[in-house]
This record gives C-alpha cells, structure tokens and sequence, in this order.
C-alpha cells in the first residue's frame, strides 16, 4: 500500500543503513504484538496446564533464546530504549521470521 505522502512527493529510497530508535520501536511492538497473538506459539508453547495443549506463547522461553541467538540483546532483552547495533536487529528480525 502507498501512502498519501509516497504518491504525492514519491517514495523514499531506501538505501538507509541505520536503524533509528522510532523503527526499532515499531520492530518490537511487532514482535509483542506476535507473542499476544500467539504466532511463536509451535516453537515456545506455553501449555494449558489442565489439558497439556499448546494455549499461547511462553514469553520467557522466547525471550531466554532470543538473548541466546543475539548475544547483544543478554541484558537489555528487547527493551525500546537502548538501541542494539544494525546486525542485531536484522538477527531479531530472522530469529523472529525463522521462529514463526
């Protein structure tokens, strides 16, 4: 989809190579918004613990790999204020992209 801004001034070139800290926000407001929803929920089930099924995601078995595959995010997890470097973020984003 266009936006209104794209069609009347033409679209931005995106040869950026930083990530800024309002993208990085959006990046893991995407990334919460998939854990509420469930989408990492085959590769970190949380189980019912009645019936033993897959009911959701267990955030801190996500969160705890996350930490382990991105060694810069051990302390910080994904917090909105301290802003790992570029090859971090692109690492979440294919941890997240190969997790779903």
């Amino acid at each position: 989809m266009q936006y209104f801004s794209d069609q009347e001034l033409g679209e931005v070139p995106l040869n950026i190579t930083e990530i800024s800290p309002t993208v990085w926000g959006g990046i893991t407001a995407q990334i919460q918004s998939r854990i509420a929803d469930g989408s990492f929920g085959l590769s970190f089930p949380e189980l019912c613990p009645d019936t033993q099924i897959c009911c959701g995601v267990n955030r801190l078995l996500f969160h705890d790999m996350l930490k382990v595959e991105v060694p810069e995010l051990s302390e910080t997890g994904l917090s909105r204020v301290d802003m790992p470097s570029l090859h971090s973020v692109m690492d979440v984003i294919q941890f997240c992209w190969q997790s779903v």
